[in-house]
């Protein structure tokens, strides 16, 4: 069995060595990024300019929650695994402001016989883009799509994950339950929160071991994210963003909270309460974030309240942001401003949030004039798609 090779630095290195002397900055592979205390800066000055793109509804199958947002250079597609259990395809054209949005084809496929899924828990993209791969759990096999809809073949799993993506077309990254599964213990990987496949999801390796049992008090599964080709994993109550290679972790982001109180390690051995009061009392890394070429948002529970910061990789600066209006409504430039902050994707070097057709009726008379494309949203209709463009918040126009 091959061993997980970790680069740099171990994993608790990172979470618990004193930071109180580093400024942001970029070392060989690294970037650290400190996190203060400060006074929140309006979203609005970090934006360029919006776009947005409904997403046309056929009439018979609503998207009820996005799970996963991603991008070809036609398509774009989006899961809702929770509600509909639908996976939706539209056309897109990245050069075009109308960038379409008709939809294209929709993966309606529950059951239980061949091309059939039980629960699509998680969807993404082949290497190529020419893909889609939707996880089934409850079926232990991951079905395979075309990007006109139709069903190609599957691959048999022999192991329960929560989500995967491809570090290329022979090499998949898994994280896990951290349970004493089957598939797992046969492998002689089980307890391991992340696991190592080729492309047919045989189990190569794996490693950051689950040491609060199975039945955790409290959340523990690391963070999975793919941008721009590059996939990323933050283990739970980390500071520290690692990009996954070829059997391999690669710190690339560390977030050093300890300025603001932050807590970057739990015992094993918590209790619920013990849990409760700590998350009540203190500042979190929540291992959620999103870059382009420019800039990174991170996401942070602070006192159970959502706090983002965005770092500005070309100035080394972090900005403290909020959705409070007595700090955003005087440099309010559009009625997206603040869905900045929930973005789930980036598409042509852009952050994309998703907004719900009710949530844009509620304000649809400040913002139709400006967004003509808004013209008949219903509340049945389905969300619309954000584009946002950022600058340097401290240039003047």
């Amino acid at each position: 069995m091959k061993k997980l090779i970790v680069i740099v630095f171990c994993c608790f290195f990172l979470c618990c060595r004193d930071s109180s002397d580093k400024e942001n900055g970029t070392g060989e592979n690294l970037t650290t990024v400190t996190i203060v205390p400060q006074e929140p800066f309006p979203v609005a000055k970090f934006i360029e300019d919006i776009r947005v793109l409904p997403l046309e509804s056929d009439g018979k199958h609503l998207i009820g929650a996005v799970d996963n947002l991603l991008f070809t250079r036609e398509r774009i597609v989006v899961s809702d695994q929770r509600l509909s259990k639908c996976v939706y395809i539209f056309d897109y054209d990245g050069s075009s402001r109308k960038r379409n949005g008709k939809i294209k084809a929709v993966i309606d496929r529950q059951g239980r016989g061949p091309g059939e899924y039980i629960s699509p828990t998680y969807t993404t993209l082949t290497p190529d883009s020419s893909r889609i791969a939707i996880y089934d759990n409850l079926g232990s096999k991951v079905l395979f799509f075309d990007l006109e809809g139709r069903f190609l073949e599957h691959k048999e799993v022999s192991f329960w994950f929560s989500e995967f993506e491809y570090i290329d077309k022979d090499h998949v990254v898994c994280t896990t339950y951290g349970a004493d599964d089957p598939g797992l213990k046969k492998a002689d990987m089980q307890g391991n929160l992340m696991i190592f496949t080729d492309g047919d999801f045989r189990i190569e390796t794996g490693g950051l071991r689950n040491m609060y049992g199975e039945h955790p008090n409290f959340p523990f599964r690391p963070e999975l994210k793919k941008i721009n080709g590059d996939v990323f994993l933050t283990p739970a109550f980390s500071d520290t963003v690692y990009k996954v290679g070829t059997g391999s972790l690669e710190p690339y982001y560390h977030v050093d909270i300890s300025a603001i109180g932050g807590v970057t390690h739990m015992d094993a051995g918590i209790s619920r309460d013990e849990y409760e009061d700590l998350v009540d009392h203190n500042n979190f890394f929540s291992g959620r974030f999103l870059e382009n070429d420019s800039f990174a948002l991170f996401i942070f529970t602070e006192n159970r309240e959502i706090k983002e910061r965005i770092f500005d990789k070309r100035t080394q600066k972090v900005y403290s942001l909020t959705r409070d209006g007595k700090v955003n409504n005087p440099f309010r430039i559009s009625w997206f401003d603040v869905d900045l902050l929930q973005s789930k994707s980036i598409c042509d070097n852009r952050f994309v949030a998703v907004v719900p057709a009710y949530y844009l009726l509620m304000g649809y008379s400040n913002c139709a004039d400006d967004y003509p494309q808004l013209a008949g949203l219903k509340e049945e209709s389905n969300p619309v798609l954000v584009f946002y463009k950022l600058k340097d918040p401290d240039k003047t126009d």
